[in-house]
């Protein structure tokens, strides 16, 4: 686990990557705590738990050298202009402005892009939550928008990444570990290769535990997501020499992998499309699985896709924040508004272009 911004030791020469990170931003990010104050060269070590994880290595590393390639810019998220509305007010004069005045100084006209009207909903919305009251066309910080405001949570932009569970050492008060659980049953746990006893939970989310010679079973921990980005996919396909041109086609037995080399994201949209017209996809970083298709058909009802006039975004019903970042602050939002945050990502544009330039397909047994 590494940090990748917020943090600043000058003499930190060496920096140990032990997953993939998700974009190539985020590994320039991480390889940028190395060297801060220093001269000379950061050196990067990487622990890769698969041949898999050493390729997405490869490519990141070779592709950082050419420079970060484009790719759709991410959306605003709205649950950041939660927390930017209550600390506009929370700045200004009687804690208070009028509904216009925060749609000229919340709103963007540059990439990306974020109205005034939507900006206006939002607000309308928070006022659903109890985070503001609007009287009058005045717009103040109401009940649980001070509760906001006086938490910390009004200075983070990080969520949270930890588990559901943090055992905690009973004599010494030291965090040993935050997991999913335990299991089923567990009277104690292991943690590194030594066992503990649960002695104690103070809450649903600690544990107690102290130091024992019985041995007990290892917990269960949370589980890893691969949502990449799409600049992690263009690296992929340059380190196997692909051409954007064609689609690559894997077949997998009972069913083909089709090589998008778009981000987990893109995909999800296009999977979304797909089973609109009953084709049965599921997609995941960098490829979409078809099954019941013949391998010239993906590219034929991709094709199709591109030509639709205005497809329904397929992004608002599904479960975005499972593989991108929607704002620490997502919760916070309204069901409605939550459902328009996950629209917010699907970028038809991007899509079509990506479809417009496939120029045939190539199907392959194997990729290395």
């Amino acid at each position: 686990m590494t940090l990748e911004v917020g943090i600043d030791i000058g003499d930190v020469d060496l920096v140990i990557c032990m997953d993939p990170p998700f974009s190539i931003g985020s590994f320039l990010q991480r390889i940028g705590r190395g060297c801060r104050r220093l001269q000379g060269k950061t050196r990067v070590l990487w622990a890769a738990r698969d041949r898999a994880s050493s390729l997405i290595f490869e490519a990141l590393v070779a592709q950082s050298a050419v420079g970060v390639p484009a790719t759709p810019a991410a959306p605003i998220r709205r649950s950041i202009l939660v927390q930017q509305a209550l600390a506009y007010l929370r700045q200004v004069d009687k804690h208070s402005r009028t509904v216009e005045q925060c749609r000229n100084t919340l709103a963007l006209s540059v990439l990306p892009v974020f109205s005034a009207e939507t900006v206006a909903d939002v607000l309308r919305a928070m006022t659903g939550q109890k985070l503001l009251r609007i009287q009058d066309s005045v717009v103040e910080p109401a009940e649980e928008g001070w509760s906001f405001i006086e938490s910390t949570r009004i200075f983070n932009n990080i969520g949270s990444t930890f588990s559901d569970v943090a055992l905690v050492d009973a004599d010494t008060g030291m965090q040993l570990a935050n997991v999913r659980g335990l299991k089923t049953g567990a009277t104690g746990v292991q943690i590194g290769g030594h066992s503990y006893e649960v002695v104690g939970s103070p809450s649903a989310r600690v544990r107690k535990v102290r130091a024992t010679t019985e041995i007990h079973p290892t917990p269960t921990y949370a589980a890893r997501k691969l949502p990449y980005a799409a600049d992690v996919g263009v690296a992929l396909a340059r380190r196997f020499d692909v051409q954007a041109i064609e689609l690559l086609i894997l077949n997998l037995g009972d069913a083909l992998a089709a090589f998008t080399w778009l981000g987990r994201l893109q995909n999800l949209s296009l999977e979304g499309l797909l089973e609109r017209r009953r084709v049965v996809v599921k997609a995941s970083s960098f490829c979409i699985k078809f099954s019941g298709v013949q391998p010239a058909d993906c590219l034929r009802v991709l094709r199709e896709l591109a030509s639709e006039p205005s497809p329904e975004n397929p992004l608002l019903d599904l479960p975005v924040e499972k593989v991108s970042d929607l704002g620490p602050h997502f919760k916070l939002l309204n069901e409605e508004q939550q459902r328009q945050t996950r629209g917010d990502w699907f970028q038809l544009g991007a899509l079509r272009k990506y479809i417009g330039g496939l120029e045939g397909h190539r199907i392959v047994d194997k990729l290395f």
